[in-house]
């Protein structure tokens, strides 16, 4: 089991998440649908297992912030982004099974996840600019 810690603002933060070398391939792979074929089905399907409830529903269209809907059980997204996806997922399993619910905890799982399985493009991200909470 590999212990996720992403860097932020330059330390090592202790991680919310566990991971095996096996669920981290299924991911990238999931990831890599998600961005080549704006399919979002696989990577539903792996958090689906992975936090052991339901898959919500999901929209994707510029139209939506980022958010998810407890009252739907809906995720929105503006665009095919991974780290967003990982956030608002986070959101509904966290609500599915009633534990504590924060914005704090999704940013850490979102980027977390994201900076494990994939540390060059999570550097890039942080380097251009685009991912603002490491």
């Amino acid at each position: 089991m590999a212990t996720a810690t992403p860097i932020r603002g330059g330390y090592n933060r202790p991680a919310e998440i566990a991971v095996t070398e096996d669920q981290l391939k299924k991911f990238k792979a999931a990831a890599r649908a998600m961005w080549r074929e704006k399919d979002l089905e696989p990577i539903m399907v792996f958090l689906a297992e992975y936090f052991n409830v339901p898959i919500p529903n999901a929209e994707v269209g510029e139209q939506y912030s980022n958010c998810y809907d407890p009252t739907t059980k809906t995720i929105y997204i503006d665009k095919h982004s991974v780290v967003s996806l990982l956030h608002e997922y986070w959101h509904h399993a966290r609500h599915v099974l009633g534990l504590e619910n924060t914005e704090e905890g999704a940013r850490t799982f979102s980027v977390t996840l994201y900076a494990v399985t994939f540390p060059n493009l999570y550097r890039q991200m942080v380097e251009a600019g685009r991912l603002y909470w490491y």
